[in-house]
């Protein structure tokens, strides 16, 4: 038979009993304590009457057992104990704490405070509302507040979102987790792992920080990692993250600041934006930065310069923007072009020039430029209206110049020698220029100086193909080669007309330098936009103007 002990005579005849009666219509205090405070009821199959522990006294309940607070009920399939004394309650085997609001807390072992409202609950702990499921073996619950808090590991599992830690709490009112120690978020495309995380279930934003973050992609082929903090909507897929870098097969870019989509995969990157090409090992560098993955696009922008890694030295780049594609080709493998576009200047340090845009094909280990092509080599100018680059195991193999060819070096006197033709190709060795091929039409003027630096004269030569000798990138000889046909000049009889071929153009004055091209702006703007989570505080200040 359930026994239900309430306002209401008890079914029982002991005089224990109808004292307990009294007590309760009377308000005695063992039972109803305060006005803010619901009054207690509770049953079982079995109801012993009081007894004492330690001088305590408290009532024993079997079977069904019912504790009722109000909108509050908790329940448990065996024995429970209530210390009026203290206002406590014992419950075990399937205990269950149920709110009006459909909520329950499920668990093999209980201890409930009535006047602090705390309940510890111990070992298989199921806490459902609503479609968030929350399970632990270890949680301190505040039924008022419906808080809780846990400290041997905990799983809460919302739609496709399964987040796990060692410790943290969940708050069942506004709907927020934090989480604490090696936390993993497993959503439906992605894997976060960090050291703190808050999250929604009802705007399902995770927000996180601690060194570092890493969130990856089910499939494994997308990585991002962060060493300061950021967020995530786990709906949307849109989050931002601070110091952060995401890594695929082929690159990684990183960044202050980085604005994702991961449903659309395309990010937007401020402050120290860094591209890394990984087979190729060229970096693209900037203070913005635009990635378009399912594209295969990524733009860099702002003060941008790119960094060609050779064997023993680099080669940069900058220019206003980058662009970089990735196209897929047979065999599955990816093709990347990078172009650059207005301003081009290039800058190594024996080898400077400067272009109106340029593209470099990785397929190919070429670097064309175009518009306005002038490169330099120590004292030489070369000039040519279309130009490419090759490169060769790491280094700088040979300089392809086309139409209208050029070149012009200054000697200790300040003459000019000067050879044109068709086509020209310039050899590297060990990233040194060697010598150089002039192919058709070609012509020459060379002045000669003693060995006392005085000059002796100035030859004037026509062929159809020319091959100078370089020397530590000064020209050193220069073969003529198919019927040349040529005229000396002594120094008293050279014609002033004849110092210089018809399209010569010195142009030392745009000559770019090392701070022009490598310090050129890049990672010195005075800050970046800052941006402030607008709640708890993760990451506020991150980055300041």
């Amino acid at each position: 038979m359930h026994t239900y002990l309430t306002s209401t005579a008890p079914q029982n005849s002991s005089s224990f009993y109808w004292l307990l009666f009294l007590l309760i219509l009377l308000g005695s205090p063992a039972l109803a304590y305060g006005e803010e405070t619901e009054q207690l009821s509770y049953g079982a199959d079995d109801l012993d009457g009081q007894k004492t522990v330690d001088g305590e006294p408290y009532i024993r309940l079997r079977n069904n057992v019912v504790f009722k607070f109000g909108d509050l009920t908790i329940t448990a399939n065996r024995a429970s104990y209530f210390y009026e004394k203290r206002k406590l309650i014992e419950a075990e085997d399937n205990v269950k704490i149920v709110h009006k609001d459909g909520s329950v807390v499920v668990a093999d072992r209980l201890i409930y405070n009535e006047e602090t409202q705390l309940a510890q609950l111990r070992s298989h702990v199921v806490y459902k509302s609503d479609a968030t499921t929350f399970y632990t073996d270890h949680l301190d619950y505040n039924t008022k507040s419906k808080e809780g808090h846990f400290v041997k590991g905990g799983k809460l599992v919302e739609g496709d979102n399964v987040l796990t830690s060692r410790r943290g709490s969940y708050n069942d009112q506004d709907k927020t987790a934090i989480f604490e120690q090696k936390v993993k978020l497993v959503s439906q495309d992605y894997i976060v792992r960090c050291d703190t995380l808050h999250y929604n279930t009802v705007t399902k934003v995770a927000r996180f920080k601690g060194k570092p973050t890493r969130i990856r992609s089910r499939d494994g082929k997308q990585r991002l990692e962060t060493s300061g903090w950021g967020e995530y909507n786990t709906d949307s897929g849109q989050s931002t993250f601070a110091q952060s870098k995401v890594e695929t097969d082929q690159y990684i870019i990183e960044g202050a600041l980085i604005n994702a989509d991961q449903a659309k995969e395309e990010y937007k990157i401020t402050g120290h934006v860094r591209l890394f090409f990984k087979e190729d090992e060229v970096i693209v560098e900037g203070d913005h930065g635009e990635v378009y993955k399912k594209q295969g696009k990524a733009k860099i922008y702002g003060n941008a310069l790119m960094t060609k890694l050779l064997k023993e030295e680099k080669l940069y780049i900058s220019a206003d923007a980058f662009l970089a594609t990735e196209k897929k080709v047979k065999g599955g493998k990816s093709e990347n072009t990078v172009t650059a576009s207005h301003n081009v200047k290039l800058y190594k340090e024996d080898f400077q020039g400067k272009a109106d845009s340029m593209t470099y094909k990785e397929t190919e280990s070429r670097i064309y430029f175009h518009g306005d092509t002038v490169f330099w080599s120590k004292n030489n100018q070369l000039t040519a209206e279309e130009v490419y680059l090759l490169l060769q195991n790491k280094d700088l193999h040979e300089l392809h110049m086309e139409k209208s060819v050029f070149l012009a070096s200054k000697d200790e006197l300040g003459n000019f020698n000067q050879l044109q033709g068709r086509d020209m190709v310039a050899y590297f060795q060990e990233n040194k220029l060697s010598h150089i091929e002039i192919d058709g039409n070609a012509e020459s003027i060379y002045f000669l100086l003693s060995d006392k630096k005085q000059l002796q004269g100035m030859n004037h030569l026509r062929c159809s193909h020319m091959r100078v000798e370089m020397e530590k990138n000064e020209l050193s000889r220069i073969h003529f080669k198919t019927k040349p046909k040529g005229k000396f000049y002594p120094p008293h009889l050279i014609p002033e007309a004849l110092k210089k071929l018809e399209h010569f153009n010195w142009r030392a004055g745009e000559r770019p330098t090392r701070q022009e091209v490598v310090g050129h702006g890049y990672g010195t703007l005075p800050g970046y936009e800052a941006f402030k989570l607008p709640s708890q505080g993760v990451g506020k200040g991150a980055l300041k103007k």
